[in-house]
């Protein structure tokens, strides 16, 4: 709906005096001239600045296909207020409303498609209530039919591309294990019930959605920068955040998803037949992927990445089904590398998952991952850190250090505990720095009888077992390479205690060079490493054994 507000024209112009206008003219001409050389962006900003709704401070004054929005209590947006329910749209270009009305999806994309063919930057204030996605439309490309809230054109005109800017003034904070509340502080998008509810439960819903121009082919770029989007719960499933599946790059710039339910209320996520997804990257084969300081959710994955050149700074997931996913979803090949620094996974099922798109020969750098597991037994417990859907695929290296949560620290014998990750360089906390290496998993436990290793002639080798309150059990390893470096992670059960951990000789160890014991305490982990010699004794090389309770450490923001 277009406001008759922007309509409005001074009638001075209609004035027939001469002599009048003459005068006008002149004394506007002598202020611009005079604003100008004083200060350029001054001169251009009074175009619409006197109302203190201009751009942000360090951003250009006035740019090509330039909007702000802001929320009033009023249909004619003549009283701004941040607890208003009606959503403004005004052209910083020509300094009027262009358009308004209670939904924003109708409002920002209206601004969207008037100036579709210079694209822009669309600034969105902090208030004190999100800005309400009431209504999703489907989108109409061949090939696909996803519903969304808001559509980033594909092209500003036949085979030209450009870039749009969808900016907020800073995204609510995350507050983990503080029992806080839902944050409506910010700049946030609230996908709504009634949205929802206006659609089928089985069809994807995207909060933004960038225009394709046909299956497999590029789109416009978008940085999107300061603001949250937020869907109901999590319990629909078949919901996306931010889908950039099409666009030609992608820049996500302190960018949060997360849902109207406080963080120790969430459920485990639902992803129906589609997934709820956070954010995704481009398609493999598009250009640059760059996401930094963005944080995702209670959503079943937090991290859609299907392309290479995904390049992830200070990002993070908590209380999620997958926190990051690799080249599982989509439909393209991945040979090209990427690089993660500072990315974290809290309190979630499954940390870190590389799919079958990931090519033989790939690369993936991660530098300290940071992971936080929830306390077995709980609604996010930990089933596996990463997996590597086809195992020696992919290469590289990889850092990390681990807690749990209100606990302490927690050491791995291998970060890849789901499968593959063999040509992984590792160096994790409590873990030595490692070339890469078997992992053989989860042993057998043998109460009264034998725990297996067999490492089946690999030179490194990992593997974790969980032993029994008030057990025996003899540790022989088999297939032992000489001099290889062999580790054992000893992880005790909810109670704890009273086990005997003997070292056997009755594999590849003709004899050990000492002994063991093993904690007592609920849950603790203790890790064996250990080798081979010449003569087949098995000389341990270090056993680090579980710290004693302390009280639980201050959790941080994650």
């Amino acid at each position: 709906m277009r406001s008759g507000i922007g309509s409005r024209e001074s009638g001075i112009g209609n004035r027939k005096s001469v002599i009048t206008c003459a005068l006008l003219v002149t004394l506007h001409l002598s202020l611009a001239a005079a604003l100008f050389a004083q200060n350029k962006t001054t001169a251009i900003g009074v175009i619409y600045g006197a109302d203190g709704l201009s751009a942000p401070m360090g951003a250009a004054a006035v740019l090509p296909g330039s909007y702000t929005f802001y929320l009033a209590t009023t249909p004619a947006c003549s009283t701004p207020g941040p607890s208003g329910t009606y959503v403004c749209a005004k052209n910083n270009v020509t300094g009027r409303l262009d358009y308004e009305g209670t939904d924003a999806a109708v409002v920002v994309q209206n601004a969207i498609n008037n100036i579709a063919t210079v694209c822009g930057t669309l600034h969105f204030k902090a208030e004190a209530r999100p800005f309400p996605f009431n209504s999703l439309t489907q989108e109409t490309a061949s090939g696909f039919s996803n519903y969304y809230a808001v559509r980033i054109p594909n092209q500003a005109s036949s085979g030209q591309y450009c870039e749009w800017t969808i900016e907020g003034e800073g995204a609510p904070p995350v507050i983990d294990q503080f029992a806080a509340g839902v944050m409506n502080t910010g700049t946030i998008f609230y996908v709504t019930p009634t949205a929802l509810a206006s659609v089928p439960s089985t069809v994807q819903v995207m909060g933004f959605w960038t225009q394709p121009v046909g299956s497999g082919s590029v789109s416009a770029s978008v940085i999107y920068r300061g603001f949250d989007v937020r869907f109901p719960n999590n319990q629909r499933g078949n919901e996306t955040g931010i889908d950039s599946t099409q666009a030609l790059n992608v820049d996500y710039e302190h960018v949060t998803a997360d849902t109207n339910v406080q963080q120790a209320s969430l459920a485990f996520p639902v992803p129906g037949t589609l997934g709820m997804i956070g954010f995704t990257s481009t398609l493999s084969s598009h250009e640059e992927n760059v996401f930094y300081r963005t944080n995702v959710m209670g959503y079943d994955t937090g991290y859609d990445i299907q392309s290479e050149h995904a390049s992830m700074y200070q990002t993070y997931a908590q209380e999620e089904n997958y926190c990051y996913k690799y080249g599982v979803n989509g439909s393209s090949l991945i040979y090209h590398p990427s690089v993660w620094s500072n990315v974290g996974c809290g309190e979630s099922s499954h940390d870190l998952l590389l799919g079958a798109n990931l090519q033989s020969g790939t690369r993936l750098t991660i530098q300290e991952f940071d992971i936080e597991d929830a306390a077995p037994g709980t609604t996010f417990a930990n089933v596996y850190h990463a997996k590597e859907t086809n195992a020696g695929y992919t290469s590289g290296y990889v850092s990390w250090g681990a807690v749990r949560a209100n606990v302490g620290t927690n050491r791995l014998a291998n970060f890849f505990d789901g499968g593959g990750g063999t040509n992984f360089i590792q160096n994790g906390f409590g873990h030595p720095f490692s070339i890469p290496g078997t992992n053989l998993g989860a042993l057998a436990y043998g109460s009264g009888g034998v725990t297996p290793f067999p490492a089946a002639g690999a030179i490194y080798a990992g593997a974790s077992v969980s032993v029994t309150h008030g057990t025996s059990t003899t540790f022989d390893p088999t297939g032992l390479a000489t001099w290889g470096q062999y580790t054992l992670e000893i992880n005790q059960d909810a109670t704890g205690g009273g086990n005997t951990f003997a070292l056997g000789t009755g594999g590849s160890c003709s004899s050990w060079n000492g002994s063991v014991m093993l904690s007592t305490g609920a849950y603790y982990s203790d890790v064996l490493h250990f080798t081979v010699d010449q003569n087949g004794v098995c000389q341990i090389i270090s056993f680090t054994k579980g710290t004693q309770p302390i009280p639980p450490v201050a959790p941080d923001a994650h």
